[in-house]
């Protein structure tokens, strides 16, 4: 109903009031009206963060090795360095990168598609379609399956007891057999072998010295061992090394381009899935111990639907997540009966599974990923039956992020208390160390709680960490580059933007005069930045006509074009005079796209004098 400007009381005697000094750690906020957002958020941020209590630039980036030569594109590239090296793979090669950039290829021949890197037993391991490579930091080879021992105490007719299962990724077997002293023939668990030369051992495997066609013969069709003269008796002395070879099993593995090590309570199984089905592996323990080199054809489950393809896995807690295309969400959980490990699983959530896979990280012992419907989502609970433990946590960028292509490609990294989500050239950045993740049984209002940040020019296709570095590896061109504390980007500047939202600073139905704005800026720090006021009469701003520069001579940053012999104190206060008057709403606007120089805000705070009633 509209009311009468008569119906209005007036103001009291007019007296100039302060905006409070309210914190400006909130981030972005694109999801509610500018003017009703929270007091802390901003409406518009590029390329700044809340750190150690203020607002400044991010970190700036340049190239590891500007003369880096590798092939492109990228494919994968392992989290963290490997025995002091960056290791990642770009067109047919895996390469490794010293921390001086220094960038040699240490194995060719790679297929030119997407694969992943895992680290057991201190090895490095890559697995691709076609392609299982092992590196130990010095040299990196093709992985040799291990063979495994799939019957014992069998006699030359057959029978026998179960020993290992056979290896998915190899073709070798071994059959032990009882020696009788008298038989000539000896015959084999499988049929139809490969070409390969078999070869045999009288003393239980110690040495393989028994060569076919010299003393002995093999029917590949049948799987029947001839020796030239009777193998001595005894009990599994006799021993045959053969192969045979199933090539939609090994790709059952190699096709998986998704791996994480677990195993309950620790990490003793390499699991892969993503192979274009519903299946998912693990590796055995073999007669030598935890191998990644064995995959036993009975190692593997059927999650959900097996037509529907898994996005990636997952750790919480001792819980393994299974995220399938569908959208599900499922749980692994192992434990040992004193005989053997079982592993069980269950659904956690049938709606906010992954289906971007590069986007899954460990936060506060909580997962959170993307997805291309919901925006990003966090995991709160693992509980049987819980359906209600997966929440949309996106909500302040969800306006600009879901409006982004590519997001099935997205990367992502959690590093200096942040989760950093890369989409094409953005990075959506969530502070969970100023703003963790809290449950208040209303998930709209605890997605707004959370601080996100919008970063650009920023191209990373993965993200290597080691200690106080964060490196990427570039989309597009494949070369590595660094984060540092300078402010340039590859030797340009940062361009930067915060916004003091437009306000009615709580006097709705009043117009008011803005007198001055008071900005704290840090004297130990090299800042710039432009100002802009916006008002209720002027939406496109004003641009105050004095740049702020605050200089402080430094070493670390010293640059000729930007030189002063001008030392600030801790903190220096500019005072602003906008005299924007009888306006319904005001905001200001900072930005600094300057060469080596932050664009610090440590306070703001607004002075103004409340007028008439609107009319």
């Amino acid at each position: 109903m509209y009311i009468t400007p008569k119906s209005i009381p007036a103001p009291k005697s007019p007296k100039i009031d302060f905006t409070p000094s309210n914190s400006l750690d909130g981030g972005v906020d694109w999801a509610g009206k500018e003017w009703k957002i929270s007091a802390n958020k901003t409406s518009n941020a590029l390329n700044v963060w809340f750190k150690e209590g203020e607002i400044g630039k991010r970190f700036g980036q340049l190239f590891l090795n500007e003369t880096e030569i590798v092939e492109s594109p990228i494919f994968a590239s392992f989290k963290s360095l490997y025995k002091g090296n960056l290791i990642k793979h770009c067109g047919t090669k895996i390469y490794k990168q010293d921390s001086a950039g220094v960038v040699t290829a240490i194995y060719s021949g790679l297929t030119a598609i997407k694969g992943s890197f895992f680290k057991f037993n201190s090895n490095l391991y890559y697995i691709q379609a076609g392609h299982f490579i092992v590196y130990d930091g010095a040299t990196a080879i093709p992985v040799v399956p291990y063979t495994p021992l799939v019957i014992i105490n069998r006699t030359p007719t057959g029978d026998g007891s179960l020993n290992e299962q056979g290896n998915r990724i190899g073709a070798g077997l071994i059959n032990s057999f009882n020696g009788t002293g008298a038989n000539v023939a000896y015959t084999l668990t499988d049929t139809n072998l490969d070409a390969t030369a078999i070869v045999g051992s009288y003393d239980s495997g110690v040495t393989w010295d028994k060569i076919e066609g010299t003393h002995l013969t093999v029917n590949r069709a049948t799987g029947v061992v001839s020796w030239t003269s009777a193998p001595p008796s005894g009990t599994n002395n006799i021993r045959v090394k053969f192969y045979k070879t199933d090539q939609e099993a090994i790709d059952s593995i190699l096709k998986c381009i998704y791996a994480v090590p677990f195993g309950g309570q620790n990490d003793n199984r390499m699991f892969v899935g993503g192979n274009g089905t519903g299946y998912y592996y693990w590796t055995g323990i073999s007669s030598v111990g935890i191998n990644a080199t064995y995959w036993p054809y009975n190692n593997y489950n059927i999650i959900g639907n097996s037509d529907e393809d898994i996005k990636g896995f997952g750790k919480f807690y001792d819980v393994l997540t299974i995220h399938k295309i569908s959208g599900e969400i499922f749980g692994e959980t192992y434990t040992w009966d004193g005989t053997k490990g079982i592993f069980n699983s269950f659904q956690i959530n049938e709606q906010y599974g992954c289906d971007c896979p590069g986007t899954m990280q460990s936060i506060n012992n909580q997962l959170v990923w993307l997805t291309t419907r919901y925006g990003a989502c966090i995991l709160v609970g693992t509980t049987v039956g819980g359906q209600r433990n997966a929440f949309p946590i996106s909500r302040n960028i969800n306006p600009r992020l879901m409006k982004e292509s590519n997001l099935t490609s997205a990367s992502s990294v959690t590093f200096d208390g942040k989760y950093w989500l890369c989409v094409n050239d953005k990075v959506y950045l969530w502070d969970y160390t100023i703003t963790p993740y809290v449950d208040t049984f209303n998930p709209d209002k605890s997605a707004e709680l959370l601080s996100w940040w919008y970063f650009d020019n920023i191209n990373a296709y993965s993200w290597i960490t080691d200690a106080q570095d964060l490196f990427y590896i570039n989309r597009t061109t494949g070369l590595t580059v660094k984060f540092q504390s300078l402010f340039y980007d590859f030797g340009a500047g940062i361009h930067s933007i915060y916004r003091i939202p437009m306000r009615d600073f709580g006097a709705s139905i009043y117009l008011f005069d803005v007198l001055k704005a008071y900005v704290d800026v840090r004297g130990d720090t090299r800042t710039a930045f432009k100002v802009t006021y916006f008002t209720s009469d002027n939406t496109r701003g004003i641009v105050e006509d004095e740049e702020i520069i605050v200089g402080s001579f430094s070493l670390d940053n010293f640059s000729l074009d930007n030189f002063t012999l001008d030392v600030m104190e801790v903190k220096y206060t500019f005072p602003l005079a906008p005299n924007e008057k009888n306006i319904e709403l005001f905001g200001i606007e900072f930005s600094n796209d300057s060469e080596g120089r932050d664009m610090n805000i440590s306070n703001i705070v607004i002075s103004y004098l409340i007028k008439k009633p609107k009319r």
